[in-house]
């Protein structure tokens, strides 16, 4: 399973080009409900953690609060690769 440091500066990685100049994403920074990412990017998201940490992430767990922070991203993924 990823160690949730790289899960997080992988995302954070990912996400930086996708947001306004000069945003700064913290740990818990809103990304969702601040407007950050659309769902267009939302649904980028989920197939960048789908193909980069081989998992499938069901379609009950397409909820804001798994996607609004990095915090809640990382733990999305180690659930997922967890049970997996």
């Amino acid at each position: 399973m990823p160690d949730p440091e790289t899960i997080r500066l992988s995302v954070r990685s990912y996400l930086q080009p996708l947001l306004p100049e000069g945003t700064v994403v913290h740990d818990d920074t809103p990304l969702v409900t601040s407007g950050l990412i659309d769902s267009i990017g939302l649904a980028a998201l989920a197939s960048h953690l789908e193909n980069d940490y081989s998992l499938s992430i069901p379609e009950a767990d397409f909820e804001v609060n798994n996607f609004d922070t990095l915090n809640a991203i990382v733990s999305l993924v180690n659930r997922l690769k967890t049970s997996a």
